[in-house]
């Protein structure tokens, strides 16, 4: 479930292209690179850097700027899975598939702390709201909280029999909560690490769980082909999501926190009352939903889907009206499924990423193209806007990852060095979900 979750997931994230954008050569190629798979890439929060993570068992800072390389963080002994920003920017943390997380200073790039105690694939890895602790989920069953500074484990995460797929920080930093292959979900006291619930009631792996905007609720996905909403504080099942014929991919509130939106294997996406759990409205696509993005109003939502070709009729992602489930526009100009689609910070762009090697940017309101990023000769396998939604980062199939002008759709760095697929692209838009 962990490898469906990394294709589909950290949807509004991934995507493939082809060699130059618009006919333009990049006005940089980084000397120095990856001998490995791309496993992820994501800005700081500035959006001054970028770290990416590779399976040649390195993770690299890169200035954003002008694509210089700005230090090798070299430390692992098998590959990366992830690495992130601390909230501030100073401090990064890599996991990896030798069992260990790693701490680094995000300037020098310096060794800080090794958190080491995992017995298995670490899969993820999440700071606190203030930085001071990570907490990482692991394929050995358990997830760990680790104090940043000294690198000691404050508390074992224990109750799960099977992978632990991830966790998260609750927005005030107080509880945290994890979902795995165990088919449930946990709510932890994030100072002692105490089991405080136990959420019960799927059947099958539970593929993500993430807290609402305040906090309050947690919603779940699982391949038992239903989402769950339940109580953060007392663990009790609020409410249960039926509707969903397949599996589903993910499940997130919207920004006002009003509704949910669920991504699924059976062909559509679904839009639910929070509050009531009632199907506000059905959004069918022809093949399965990799994703479904809110506006930042909460107002539209953009799914990206595996829709077949009928005739010259190629439309893989559609806009969504929230409210009335209105088809606002049809995104035609892809040749092949689109695995992630997302709105930019501003609401005003959408940028999907596809199959067929192409990256676009499209106007939200109106549904036309804006520009085409084209470059590659593999598979785009993400793509997202920086936090100021002046640049777009991609990965590719092709080894590389690339940094573009939004605007302009101007190729501005190639990331070059990989000798592997990579895999996936983040940018940090919010800090808190570090």
């Amino acid at each position: 479930m962990l490898q469906k979750r990394f294709y589909f997931f950290f949807l509004c994230l991934f995507f493939t292209i082809i060699n130059i954008a618009l006919g333009q050569q990049p006005n940089l190629i980084l000397p120095i690179g990856h001998g490995g798979f791309l496993n992820n890439a994501l800005f700081s929060p500035d959006g001054k850097k970028i770290v990416t993570a590779s399976e040649d068992h390195t993770a690299k800072i890169w200035d954003a700027l002008n694509g210089g390389l700005l230090a090798d963080l070299k430390g692992h002994t098998d590959a990366v899975n992830m690495a992130r920003f601390s909230p501030d920017g100073k401090i990064i943390v890599t996991v990896s598939a030798d069992h260990s997380a790693i701490v680094w200073d995000a300037v020098s790039g310096g060794l800080l702390t090794e958190l080491k105690g995992h017995t298995d694939n670490v899969n993820s890895a999440c700071f606190s709201p203030d930085g001071k602790k990570v907490v990482t989920a692991s394929s050995d069953n358990t997830a760990k909280i680790w104090d940043v500074q000294s690198g000691l484990v404050l508390a074992d995460l224990k109750g799960h029999t099977d992978a632990v797929n991830n966790a998260w920080f609750s927005s005030d930093g107080k509880k945290i909560v994890t979902a795995s292959n165990d088919s449930t979900a946990k709510i932890w006291d994030a100072q002692s690490g105490v089991l405080l619930v136990d959420l019960k009631g799927h059947t099958e792996a539970v593929n993500n769980a993430c807290f609402s905007p305040d906090g309050k609720k947690i919603v779940t996905a699982s391949d038992d082909y239903t989402s769950k909403i339940w109580d953060a504080q007392s663990g009790q099942q609020l409410l249960n999501l039926q509707g969903h014929s397949d599996v589903i991919i993910d499940a997130g509130y919207s920004p006002d926190g009003k509704k949910i939106a669920t991504a699924s294997n059976d062909s559509t996406a679904k839009i639910w009352d929070a509050q009531t759990g009632a199907v506000l409205v059905d959004l069918k696509h022809a093949q399965w939903v990799n994703s479904a993005c809110f506006s930042p109003d909460s107002k539209k939502i953009v799914t990206a889907s595996e829709d077949e070709v009928i005739g010259k009729n190629f439309t893989f992602a559609k806009i969504w009206d929230v409210q009335t489930g209105t088809l606002l526009a049809n995104l035609k100009g892809h040749s092949w499924g689109v695995r992630t689609a997302c709105f930019s910070p501003d609401g005003k762009r959408i940028v999907t990423a596809s199959l067929d090697h192409k990256a676009i940017i499209w106007d939200a309101q109106t549904g036309v193209i804006q520009t085409l990023l084209k470059g590659r000769t593999y598979y785009v396998n993400s793509a997202f806007f920086s936090p100021d939604g002046k640049k777009i980062v991609t990965s590719s199939s092709d080894h590389t990852a690339k940094i573009w002008d939004a605007q302009s759709g101007t190729l501005l760095k190639v990331l070059r060095g990989h000798l592997g697929s990579v895999d996936s692209v983040l940018f940090l838009l919010m800090a808190k979900k570090l």
